[in-house]
């Protein structure tokens, strides 16, 4: 029951989120098909960083073949935040 909170409370902060990313790129001028594209962008580092933290999670619960899917999962993870933060340094400036 815990994890279908948990579940629902991320869903939310993540809409939350493309909407405020929408709303920032219309208030400096950009156009609507910006930012679409700005917010599907958003969405894809944010399923990338969720597929991460389900390889890494299932991942160290099995032996070798888990641990390299850990490792994969890590991988994705330092990708998508490394992208993202660049992403956002440039929307923001």
């Amino acid at each position: 029951m815990r994890w279908l909170l948990l579940y629902f409370l991320v869903l939310l902060l993540f809409f939350s989120y493309r909407r405020i990313i929408v709303k920032q790129c219309l208030r400096r001028g950009g156009t609507s098909a910006e930012a679409q594209r700005r917010s599907r962008q958003f969405s894809l580092l944010f399923y990338v960083f969720a597929g991460g933290l389900a390889l890494t999670g299932l991942g160290f619960k099995v032996g070798l073949i888990g641990g390299l899917t850990a490792l994969a999962g890590v991988i994705l993870l330092a990708g998508a935040l490394v992208m993202g933060l660049m992403k956002l340094r440039n929307w923001f400036s």
